[in-house]
C-alpha cells in the first residue's frame, strides 16, 4: 500500500505529469477567457441592438420577427441541449433584454399617440392572462407544457387564446367602437411571452425572475405576456 502511495508521488513530481498539468491549466485558461470575450460581445451586440430600438423605429419589427423565431426556436428544443450551448444561452440572453427594452418602448410610443388602443391592448391581454389562470385551474387536466410551465393546461390555454377576441367582441359592441383584427391574435402573442419567460426561468432553476413584487415574483414575471404584444401593436397602430 505504502508503495503504491509513493510511486504516485513520484510520478507527480515528474516533468512529464508537471508538464501536462500545465498544458491543462493552460487550456482551462483559454477557455476562460475565450468565455469572456463571447460575453463581451454578446453584451456590445445587445448595446448596438437596444439602440437601434431606441432611434430607429422602423426597424424594430425586424428585430422582434428575428426574437419571435429564436423564441419559438428555443422553446421546440430540448433543455438539456439548450444548456449545453453557449451561443444558445446567450442568444437567449441577447433576445430577452431585447423583447423587454421593445415592450417598454412599445408602451411608451403608444401612450403617446394611441393611449386608448393601449388601454385596450393591455386590458385584452390581462384577460388574456386572467381567463387562462381560472380556466385551467378549474377544468385543466392535461398539462400540455410540462417542462416549460408545468401549470399550464389544455383548457387554460384554449382559454387564453380565444379570451381576447370574445372580449374584444363584447367590448365593441357595448362601447360602441371598431373590433381591431390584431386583438384575435393578443392570445397567442401573449402566451408565448408566458412561455419564453417560463423558459428562461426552467433554464435558470428559479421559480421567479425576482422578488420586488412580493408573492407575485419580479417584474418579468408581471409583463411577460404584455411585451411581446405591445411590441406588435406598436408597430401596427404607428
Amino acid at each position: 500500500m505504502m508503495n503504491r502511495i509513493w510511486q504516485t508521488v513520484a510520478i507527480a513530481n515528474t516533468p512529464k505529469f508537471e508538464a501536462v498539468h500545465s498544458t491543462a491549466l493552460e487550456d482551462k485558461e483559454y477557455a476562460s477567457r475565450r468565455k469572456g470575450l463571447i460575453h463581451f460581445l454578446s453584451i456590445t451586440t445587445c448595446v448596438i441592438l437596444c439602440t437601434v430600438l431606441l432611434t430607429n423605429s422602423q426597424y424594430r419589427i425586424y428585430i422582434v420577427v428575428y426574437s419571435i423565431l429564436s423564441v419559438i426556436s428555443t422553446l421546440t428544443r430540448s433543455h438539456n441541449a439548450h444548456k449545453e450551448s453557449l451561443l444558445a444561452a446567450i442568444n437567449t440572453s441577447m433576445v430577452t433584454l431585447v423583447l423587454t427594452c421593445s415592450g417598454v418602448i412599445s408602451f411608451y410610443v403608444l401612450s403617446q399617440i394611441h393611449q386608448w388602443q393601449l388601454i385596450y391592448v393591455i386590458g385584452l391581454t390581462a384577460v388574456s392572462d386572467i381567463m387562462g389562470y381560472f380556466v385551467g385551474k378549474k377544468y385543466g387536466k392535461v398539462r400540455i407544457f410540462p417542462q416549460i410551465s408545468p401549470n399550464k393546461t389544455e383548457y387554460g390555454t384554449v382559454a387564453m387564446l380565444i379570451s381576447p377576441s370574445l372580449a374584444g367582441i363584447i367590448l365593441s359592441i357595448s362601447c360602441g367602437i371598431s373590433f381591431q383584427p390584431f386583438w384575435t391574435a393578443i392570445g397567442i402573442l401573449g402566451l408565448i411571452g408566458d412561455l419564453w419567460i417560463s423558459s428562461i426561468k426552467r433554464l435558470a432553476n428559479l421559480k421567479d425572475t425576482g422578488t420586488l413584487l412580493p408573492g407575485h415574483g419580479g417584474i418579468l414575471d408581471r409583463i411577460d405576456s404584455h411585451i411581446l404584444v405591445l411590441s406588435v401593436a406598436s408597430y401596427i397602430f404607428t
